[in-house]
């Protein structure tokens, strides 16, 4: 089997799982909303953590604004929301004391729902800035991470979820523009089981600022939650996701413009999972291999001459805004913006071992005067130009 098509296959297997250079202010108002200076630090009870009416700082979530453009701003409304990101791959046990540990308020209980209860979400308030965090979380809880044994069920399940790319229309839409348009059949489905579950938790609190954000299968489901609450609501989500995957094509993206105007993507460079669904040029040979053919059995089949995974993978196209780093932090230029999964590296795909630090490295420079999320509109574009490009390479 071709290297390439096996880095495929991995990527879509573990989706979602995550382990190991403008700093002026520009009028948009900054609420600072305070736990643990990480992860780890937050796994303690809620009987010995500090007592908290609120939270503040970016370790905490809360360094959050109510408008959108480029700007460090922007990059700490991405910090903050990635906290986020990592707290929802805690065990749906644990999260309530982490939150509370934080200073925020669990709206409802933890969403669960999917098959095996696979789908991993919830939405928490700070009382005192009056906002509201809708988080999804990836594949699986990071405790699984070393050993996959106990969320063995979820992960099937997801991975299920991740290579189910026949599209959907979206059903469960009221509005009529948004439910004719086909998107991927997985998050679709996904999303569809929780929806009134999250429909539920945030009409509690009708006028507060709602944030919707997720990493990887997260950041897909998210991107629907974002695009559903502003198309049947008149409030304004912000989204921010990190390595997210493509969810629908042009139709979509165009709605999800007109409805989450505010929308921002998070990717560190040659991270695999952003630059699908979508062509990549010899990931698959005409012929092939059984493992493929066993996997993909209902996909694999010849659809006018040409393999069916790829009519069914084509022309996907990524939503929103576009911050996309270096680990180190450093914005690419557009020019250097990786799309091809050849160039990929798998160990870049992890909210906590290589976002967060690209993003506390991308701060540093706002601090410093340095490139601070500049041209995050042209970064968008461009990325999606790259990707039209690889298209256009198709031999069909």
């Amino acid at each position: 089997m071709k290297r390439s098509a096996i880095v495929l296959v991995l990527s879509l297997a573990w989706l979602g799982c995550g382990s190991a250079d403008e700093s002026a202010d520009d009028g948009v108002h900054e609420f600072v909303a305070n736990a643990g200076t990480n992860v780890d630090d937050n796994k303690v009870s809620a009987q010995t953590c500090p007592v908290k009416t609120c939270p503040s700082g970016h370790d905490e979530g809360a360094v959050l604004n109510t408008k959108g453009g480029n700007g460090q701003k922007s990059v700490e409304t991405a910090l903050s929301l990635n906290q986020h990101q990592i707290w929802s791959s805690e065990l749906h046990t644990d999260i309530p004391e982490v939150l509370e540990c934080a200073g925020w308020k669990l709206v409802g209980d933890v969403i669960l729902g999917g098959a095996s209860d696979a789908i991993q979400a919830y939405v928490a308030r700070d009382s005192c800035e009056g906002n509201l965090v809708v988080v999804f979380r990836g594949t699986m809880p990071s405790s699984c991470w070393d050993d996959v044994e106990p969320c063995l069920k979820q992960l099937v399940t997801n991975v299920f979820t991740d290579v189910s790319v026949v599209k959907q229309n979206m059903a469960w839409a009221e509005n009529s523009e948004v439910g004719a348009i086909k998107i991927h059949g997985g998050f679709n489905s996904d999303y569809a089981a929780v929806r009134d579950q999250v429909w539920d938790r945030i009409n509690q609190y009708p006028d507060d600022q709602i944030y919707v954000t997720g990493f990887s299968l997260g950041g897909a489901l998210a991107t629907l939650a974002a695009l559903d609450i502003g198309a049947h609501s008149d409030r304004d989500p912000i989204m921010s996701t990190g390595g997210a995957p493509r969810v629908g094509q042009q139709d979509f993206v165009d709605a999800h413009q007109k409805y989450v105007p505010n929308s921002m993507r998070v990717v560190v460079n040659k991270d695999p999972i952003p630059m699908i669904p979508g062509y990549q040029p010899g990931a698959f040979d005409e012929k092939w291999d059984s493992f493929l053919l066993n996997l993909f059995s209902e996909l694999i089949q010849s659809v006018g001459g040409k393999p069916a995974m790829w009519v069914l993978m084509k022309d996907f196209v990524h939503v929103g805004r576009l911050i996309q780093l270096r680990p180190n932090g450093q914005q690419m230029a557009d020019d250097d913006i990786i799309v091809a999964i050849e160039e990929m590296d798998q160990s870049r795909h992890k909210h906590d071992e290589s976002y967060r630090p690209a993003l506390e490295g991308h701060l540093d420079n706002c601090h410093a005067g340095k490139n601070c999320a500049e041209t995050v509109a042209q970064s968008a574009n461009a990325e999606r130009d790259l990707a039209a490009d690889l298209e256009s390479l198709k031999p069909w």
